[in-house]
């Protein structure tokens, strides 16, 4: 197993995000940060199941919330998004707390959130896509950005409290 850890953002919109991978049969994460890291909620993403070759879906997920918290909604954006770069099963437990949050600030978080995963993915050899980067295979191309990186902004990303 291996032990990534990367920070994202600056201030009280700096986010933590702690993975432990386990080589393969998936990878398990713990986002925090804000100005009281707590756990608000989990997610659990799998890549989707093939039926006769064929895609279904490409990720299923299922989330829990502690009851009057938001955290399963960035939980659940990092789940899916690694579990299809990575095509492993990947878990996130969430807890970002910033108070009195105003749009622009949860933009923010959205962004520290996007950039910490993406460090995350660098570290495990990735280019968001689930590909080696170009510059690993000896390829002058540049790999698309992936389907699954989108800003968790909007959305509430830390507990309303």
């Amino acid at each position: 197993m291996h032990h990534r850890l990367v920070v994202a953002g600056e201030g009280r919109f700096a986010v933590t995000l702690e993975a432990t991978s386990t080589d393969g049969q998936g990878i398990s994460c713990f986002l925090y940060g804000g100005t009281l890291p707590h756990v608000g909620g989990c997610a659990l993403a799998a890549p989707g199941p093939k039926l006769h070759g064929r895609q279904l879906s490409r990720a299923d997920l299922w989330t829990m919330t502690v009851p009057g918290h938001k955290d399963a909604e960035a939980a659940k954006t990092v789940a899916r998004r690694l579990a299809i770069v990575t095509g492993q099963p990947a878990c996130v437990s969430c807890g970002i707390h910033v108070d009195d949050a105003t749009p622009e600030e949860l933009e923010r978080l959205g962004h520290s959130i996007d950039a910490a995963v993406d460090g995350l993915l660098e570290e495990l050899g990735l280019d968001g896509t689930g590909q080696e980067p170009a510059s690993n295979k000896g390829s002058d191309e540049a790999s698309a950005p992936g389907e699954a990186a989108h800003h968790a902004a909007g959305e509430a990303v830390f507990d309303g409290r």
